[in-house]
């Protein structure tokens, strides 16, 4: 919502309302990568990262642990890269429209980075209960 907001505000040329709201979405994006990096580093410690002193306790399930924690690292590390990606970003562009630097961080620029995040949200739409609801239902 924030950097749809962002990219409203830079078409109607409200340039520190833009840089604000961008600098939030900044802000929140550093949010999802600290817990997520938490979270990678619980599971390190638990030694659930594949092929790097891999434990599980329950040894008739390791493989398919294995499989689903390689798939799980993978998959969400590539969105956080890409999310690092589309943070960098939309702290340029915040910068820039806080430095006064309006043709750089122009309206059609801000909207190309609006999309890009946007993508980025939509992925995290569907890993999120792929990887992290699934079984958590069943009793």
């Amino acid at each position: 919502m924030l950097m749809a907001i962002a990219v409203q505000a830079r078409k109607m040329d409200a340039v520190r309302l833009a840089a604000c709201m961008l600098l939030f979405t900044a802000a929140l994006g550093a949010v999802f990568l600290v817990i997520k990096g938490a979270e990678y580093w619980k599971e390190w410690h638990e030694h659930l990262v594949p092929d790097l002193g891999f434990a599980f306790p329950d040894s008739r399930h390791a493989d398919a642990a294995q499989l689903f924690y390689f798939l799980y690292f993978g998959m969400t590390g590539l969105h956080a890269l890409h999310l690092i990606i589309g943070y960098i970003m939309v702290v340029v562009f915040a910068l820039g429209l806080s430095r006064g630097e309006r043709r750089f961080a122009a309206a059609d620029r801000i909207e190309v980075a609006g999309l890009y995040w946007h993508s980025v949200d939509v992925v995290w739409i569907f890993l999120y209960p792929l990887l992290c609801l699934v079984g958590r239902s069943s009793g």
